[in-house]
C-alpha cells in the first residue's frame, strides 16, 4: 500500500472520529471535503526543547483539530512563559507548501517557509499564528490557526480578594456566635448575641452575598449557635442548657427532642450524632433520633471538633465521614482524625497535624501542575485550615491530606491563606460551586459556563477570642479560568 492511500484512509478515520461527536455537521461533510482535509493535515506539531525558556518544553502537548483547522494547547503554559522565539515541530501529509505567517503589531505579516527554515523562531507573543499548507499535487490549500496559551496568573495559587468578603447576614447589630450547615442545598446560619438573642439565615447562592434571606429567630430556647447541624431531613441545635432541638421546616419551628448532648460531632445520614457527659465524668456516644447511647473510645475528643465531613471510599460499604482535632475528656488536645461509619469509630493517629482544636474540615480538590507535561492535575483532599494549639495559640495554616485523614502535609505557599484574612479558630469552612461564565474570566472557546468550587471562611474568633464578623471568599485560581476547547 503506498504512503498516499494510507495517508488517505489515515485521514478518512481520523475525519469521522471528529464527525462522530458532531452530528450536525454530518451531511455537510462530502468526498471532496474529505479529500481535502486528508491530503492537506497536520498529523503532528509540538514545540522544540529550549530550557532557557522552559523546562520539557517540547513534552507540551497540543490538540489538533482537523474539523476546525485549530492547533492549540488545551493546558496553558505557566505565567510568564515567553513565546517570543519557540522553535515549532510541524508532521503534515506530505505537503507541498508549509508557511507560518506571524502576525507584527501594525505591520505585515511576517512569512517563513517552515520547509526551508524549520528551526526559524516563531513569535507567538502577538497572537494566533496562521499556518498554510498545500497539499502535495498543489490542488487543495488549508490555512490552521496556532494558539499558545499561557496563563495570565499562576493556576495552583489558592486566590482571595479583598474586595470578596462581608459581614455577616444577621439581624443582630453585635454576633457573638455562629453556626453554618448545609441542608436541602441550602446553607444556613444561625447566630446569637451576648443578650440570648439569635437571628437565622439562608441562601443556595453564597456567592452573591446579598442573596442570603434573614429574619429573627425565636426558638424557644437560647441556642448555642455553634452546634448547628443538619441530617438528610432537618435542622438540629443545642440550647445552651445541653438540650437538642430539631426543625423539619427549616428552622421555622423547633421541637424538644428530649434528648441531651453536651457536644454534636454532626449529622450523619437521617441521624445526628453527639457526645454526653455522665455523671460519672465520663462520656457516651449518643445518636437521635434512635435516642441509644453507647461507650465513646477513649482517645475521641469530645468537645472542640471539626465539622464531620462526607467521604468517598472504595472500601466503606456504609457512608463514612470524618473529623480532625479536638479535646479529649481529660483535656489535652489532639491532632488525630476519625472515621466514623454508622456504628464505629476509627482512629487515625498522625504527627503531621499541630494539635488543635476548633479546626476546620472540608473536602476540596488541590491542583498542582506536572512539570514534565505542564498539564494540571486535579485531586480531591481534605482540607483542614485554623484551630488554637494546645497553648491557645490561633493558627491559620493550610494542610491537606490525598488519602482520607491518614497523612496530612503542609499546603504549599500558593495555598496559604494571605494575612489579610489572620488566623482564627472555630469558623465554619464550606465550599460551594458556582456557575460562572467568561465575564468572570478570559475565554477563547464555545464553553459558555462551567463550575468553580468557591471556598467560603464564616465567622469564627481571632487571636484574642473575639467574634469574627466576616465571611471570606476564595477558589484555585484554575477553576476560574475557562477551560480551552
Amino acid at each position: 500500500m503506498s504512503k498516499k492511500i494510507l495517508a488517505l484512509g489515515l485521514g478518512i478515520l481520523m475525519l469521522a472520529g471528529v464527525t462522530a461527536c458532531n452530528s450536525d455537521s454530518d451531511d455537510a461533510v462530502d468526498a471532496t471535503t474529505i479529500l481535502t482535509y486528508s491530503n492537506t493535515a497536520v498529523t503532528k506539531f509540538s514545540l522544540s526543547a529550549n530550557k532557557n525558556v522552559l523546562n520539557n518544553l517540547d513534552s507540551v502537548y497540543f490538540s489538533i483539530d482537523l474539523m476546525n483547522a485549530r492547533i492549540f494547547n488545551a493546558t496553558p503554559l505557566p505565567q510568564g512563559t515567553k513565546t517570543e522565539k519557540l522553535v515549532v515541530d510541524i508532521t503534515t501529509d506530505n505537503c507541498s507548501v508549509t508557511e507560518l505567517h506571524v502576525p507584527r503589531e501594525g505591520k505585515s505579516d511576517t512569512i517563513i517557509d517552515y520547509l526551508k527554515d524549520p528551526s526559524t523562531g516563531i513569535n507567538f507573543s502577538n497572537g494566533p499564528v496562521k499556518l498554510h499548507v498545500k497539499s502535495a499535487d498543489g490542488l487543495y490549500s488549508r490555512d490552521y490557526t496556532i494558539t499558545v496559551n499561557v496563563y495570565d496568573l499562576n493556576p495552583d495559587s489558592l486566590q482571595w480578594d479583598a474586595n470578596d468578603v462581608t459581614t455577616l447576614p444577621t439581624t443582630l447589630q453585635a454576633p457573638a456566635a455562629q453556626g453554618v450547615t448545609r441542608h436541602g442545598g441550602r446553607l444556613y446560619m444561625v447566630t446569637t448575641d451576648d443578650s440570648g438573642a439569635s437571628s437565622i439565615a439562608s441562601t443556595d447562592d453564597p456567592y452573591h452575598f446579598n442573596s442570603w434571606t434573614t429574619k429573627a429567630l425565636d426558638a424557644g430556647f437560647t441556642p448555642d449557635a455553634a452546634s448547628l447541624a443538619s441530617t438528610s431531613d432537618a435542622l438540629y441545635l443545642l440550647s445552651t442548657a445541653g438540650q437538642l432541638y430539631c426543625s423539619t421546616d427549616c428552622g421555622e419551628t423547633w421541637i424538644d427532642c428530649s434528648c441531651r448532648m453536651d457536644h454534636i460531632y454532626g449529622g450523619y445520614t437521617d441521624k445526628v450524632v453527639g457526645a454526653v457527659k455522665e455523671q460519672d465524668g465520663t462520656y457516651s456516644q449518643v445518636i437521635y433520633p434512635t435516642g441509644v447511647t453507647s461507650p465513646l473510645p477513649a482517645a475521641i475528643p469530645v468537645s472542640g471538633t471539626s465539622e464531620l465531613v462526607g467521604v468517598a471510599t472504595a472500601w466503606g460499604l456504609s457512608p463514612q465521614v470524618m473529623m480532625t482535632g479536638g479535646r479529649r475528656a481529660d483535656g489535652t488536645v489532639t491532632s488525630d482524625t476519625w472515621g466514623f461509619d454508622g456504628k464505629e469509630w476509627a482512629q487515625f493517629p498522625t504527627s503531621d497535624l499541630p494539635p488543635s482544636e476548633g479546626r476546620s474540615l472540608l473536602n476540596y480538590t488541590y491542583v498542582s501542575t506536572d512539570t514534565m507535561t505542564w498539564r494540571v492535575g486535579e485531586l480531591p483532599v481534605l482540607l483542614t485550615l485554623g484551630g488554637n494549639n494546645a497553648d491557645g495559640r490561633t493558627l491559620k495554616g493550610v494542610y491537606y491530606s490525598k488519602d482520607l485523614g491518614l497523612h496530612w502535609k503542609m499546603a504549599p505557599k500558593t495555598m496559604q491563606l494571605p494575612d489579610a484574612i489572620g488566623a482564627f479558630t472555630f469558623a465554619d469552612v464550606v465550599s460551594f460551586e458556582k456557575m460562572i461564565n467568561e465575564s468572570y474570566s478570559r475565554a477563547v472557546a464555545p464553553i459558555e459556563e462551567w463550575e468553580c468550587p468557591y471556598i467560603y471562611i464564616i465567622g469564627g474568633r481571632n487571636g484574642q477570642g473575639e467574634q469574627r464578623n466576616s465571611i471570606w471568599r476564595g477558589a484555585v485560581n484554575y477553576f476560574t479560568l475557562k477551560p480551552v476547547q
